[in-house]
């Protein structure tokens, strides 16, 4: 065995040594303990940012709300809505794909107006591209069945994702819900609850 060979063989067995140091040390966490979702900052990968829009109404009584979507850079190949609402105060009639995907898949369409709860699934589309940019990823349509005057909610839920090309984790970074008065002739704002997913949600 050369004497260059030697040197080699010792080099490694030192750079060895050292990385597995430096895994084996302890280290300080840095996941906060508070198990609130919303009170987790969003990974260092995740720029996209999703919202329900205000309400509008129609005269068949009969109300829509568009959830738009940024990607803040990230490819988008697929969204996925967990959304909750009070069964008592509203009554969902469809949820359908916006103009964001070109050409979109669905995979899930499960509205439960018993439990109040919806879930939604698209992608970009078998073997097509993604996506980037602002626009309407779907549009929610409901009937409100409240007392004029209530508030009524449509929340996302820390299930709620986003899937880029570019990691195998989400890239949700927050996502707004809205809420809203019950009344027959005009829907207005109130502060909107805002979502920002743990990593790896």
């Amino acid at each position: 065995m050369s004497k260059r060979t030697i040197i080699l063989i010792i080099a490694l067995l030192i750079v060895t040594v050292g990385l597995l140091a430096i895994a084996l040390a302890p280290k300080k966490s840095n996941v906060p303990k508070d198990t609130d979702v919303a009170s987790r900052p969003a990974p260092s990968y995740a720029h996209t940012t999703m919202k329900i829009n205000t309400p509008a109404k129609s005269a068949s009584g009969v109300s829509s709300a568009i959830v738009s979507i940024d990607s803040g850079g990230d490819n988008i190949s697929g969204v996925q809505l967990e959304l909750s609402f009070d069964k008592t105060k509203l009554q969902i009639v469809d949820v359908v794909p916006g103009a964001f995907f070109p050409a979109p898949t669905e995979l899930i369409n499960k509205i439960d107006n018993v439990n109040g709860t919806v879930s939604y699934a698209l992608i970009a589309g078998i073997g097509k591209a993604g996506a980037k940019g602002a626009g309407e990823v779907a549009t929610i349509t409901f009937r409100e069945i409240g007392k004029a005057g209530e508030i009524a909610a449509i929340n996302f839920e820390p299930k709620s994702l986003v899937t880029s090309s570019e990691t195998d984790q989400s890239v949700l970074k927050t996502a707004t819900s809205t809420t809203f008065t019950i009344s027959s002739s005009q829907t207005t704002n109130s502060a909107p609850p805002v979502l920002s997913p743990a990593a790896g949600q």
